[in-house]
């Protein structure tokens, strides 16, 4: 398999990330709040509406599990009083990060002994999920999605400051909306050989706190677009 690996521009940090947003002008009526095991029936409702259909959204089961596991992967933004957003991102062991990746498990089998906490640790972060209700109006989606940011990128900035460090910051974009929005963020996109198609992108949005090892040899994989 031919080899191209062509340069890659530098990875934001998270504070970057989130002030990639700032412009939306997220105010503080858009209330950012961590979630538990009572709010799955809210989370899965809109996760459903917005992927199109059960299938394509985590199963009730699965949130249980990760939300037991470890309480702090789901973020959500609440406006009156319902939830207009959340994502969930998940500190995972290299190993298992790539195989979510390749696409050699899916992220809803991903083992429970592979989630991490947000301690003194270095994790490798996947974004397993990010939804904003798409029945608000155009600037009230806007300011939902960057209140949404705005709190992880706090979360991790409270993290960070207590030991925790980030290897990077993966997703797998799977929409034209979900693609653009990591653009925005300055994610760059890889292309994973025999993976990688126009409907399923793999991107890294971060760069790490560390530096580390590459997740794929360079024979697997090449920055650009998938085409």
């Amino acid at each position: 398999m031919a080899a191209e690996v062509r340069q890659q521009r530098l990875m934001p940090t998270w504070e970057a990330a989130v002030r990639a947003v700032s412009r939306f002008g997220a105010d503080e009526s858009r209330k950012p709040v961590e979630v538990s095991v009572d709010d799955i029936t809210e989370l899965r409702t809109l996760g459903i509406s917005v992927m199109g259909s059960e299938e394509r959204s985590f199963p009730r089961e699965v949130l249980e599990r990760w939300l037991t596991k470890n309480s702090e992967v789901v973020q959500a933004v609440r406006f009156e009083d319902r939830i207009v957003g959340y994502a969930i991102i998940l500190p995972l062991v290299d190993e298992t990060l790539v195989e979510v990746l390749e696409g050699t498990i899916r992220p809803r089998n991903i083992p429970l002994a592979s989630i991490q906490s947000f301690g003194p640790i270095a994790s490798s972060l996947y974004v397993a999920e990010m939804v904003v209700d798409q029945q608000l109006e155009r600037r009230e989606r806007s300011v939902a999605a960057a209140a949404l940011l705005r709190r992880w990128g706090r979360f991790f900035a409270e993290k960070r400051a207590k030991g925790f460090r980030s290897k990077g910051l993966w997703c797998i974009a799977i929409t034209p909306k979900g693609i653009s929005l990591v653009r925005r963020l300055g994610g760059e996109e890889v292309v994973i050989e025999g993976v990688s198609s126009p409907t399923r992108v793999t991107m890294q949005i971060t760069k790490g706190d560390e530096t580390t090892a590459p997740l794929f040899p360079p024979y697997r994989m090449r920055a650009g677009g998938a085409r």
